[in-house]
């Protein structure tokens, strides 16, 4: 299987990543920095192998995209795309809680991924695509979040979780299902004519594609025991390498069970 993996240049993507390597996998990173994974100690058996790619891009540059998928299918066809890209800074405002810049960062990215893929490549369907969000961002999301939670998703998380909404409303489009009525961000985060440039298979372009909501991440010690399943459900918390363990070990084995669903993982 050929991975193509944008935001793994750490956290859950990059350990996602290396379980997926273990199994012979290839996986393409696309990084704006390679030299963040170049000296890695557990990637460079890989790297000299050739199954894990280290590609120079920025995820907000359709030319850096496209050239970058260009590349990966020319070494073999990508099965899976792997998006797990996240703010790693934030200021901090008293009256909208943590602020991440581009406030569209997650959104504008992954359209970026999709339009560029399907400009470079207009006749191929989109692969299978696995796009990491966060519980707690609806109303429906909110009404089974533990109570403890809610004022912290409530306001100091509400910019990057608006920023996820467009994220996942893009997901939707490509299932060809509406979003949670009243929940898409402005046009910060979705501007309008988002969707041009998207691919027009009768609204179904990823289908098969899973949207992971993630608990609230910790970087405690994975457990490798937790709970994933289509929909929303009550939980707290969960470690950042048991969501990589979820992705790596059952996602890939599972997708007729998961895809095309949001998939809710947390202890």
């Amino acid at each position: 299987m050929h991975i193509f993996a944008l935001g793994a240049s750490r956290n859950i993507g990059y350990h996602a990543s290396l379980r997926l390597l273990s199994k012979g996998n290839t996986v393409t990173f696309v990084l704006r920095n390679p030299s963040t994974l170049e000296a890695d100690e557990a990637l460079k058996e890989y790297i000299s192998s050739g199954k894990a790619r280290l590609v120079k891009g920025d995820a907000l540059s359709s030319d850096d995209i496209k050239a970058a998928w260009l590349g990966a299918v020319a070494v073999s066809p990508v099965d899976l795309i792997m998006f797990t890209v996240g703010a790693t800074a934030a200021s901090f405002s008293l009256w909208e809680g943590f602020v991440i810049n581009p406030r569209d960062l997650c959104t504008r990215s992954l359209l970026t991924l999709i339009k560029a893929i399907h400009s470079a490549m207009p006749e191929h369907p989109i692969p299978r695509l696995v796009v990491l969000s966060s519980t707690g961002l609806t109303r429906e999301s909110k009404a089974v979040l533990p109570y403890i939670l809610r004022p912290l998703y409530g306001w100091l998380l509400h910019v990057p979780h608006d920023d996820k909404k467009g994220m996942e409303a893009v997901v939707f489009e490509g299932w060809g299902k509406p979003y949670e009525a009243g929940e898409l961000p402005g046009e910060t985060v979705l501007p309008s004519g988002w969707k041009e440039g998207l691919p027009s298979q009768n609204g179904e372009w990823a289908k098969e594609s899973v949207i992971i909501r993630a608990a609230l991440l910790m970087d405690s010690a994975p457990r490798e025991r937790y709970r994933a399943q289509v929909g929303d459900f009550t939980t707290t918390w969960i470690a950042r390498r048991d969501v990589s363990h979820f992705i790596a070990e059952r996602l890939v084995n599972e997708w007729e069970t998961f895809g095309g669903n949001v998939v809710t993982v947390g202890n």
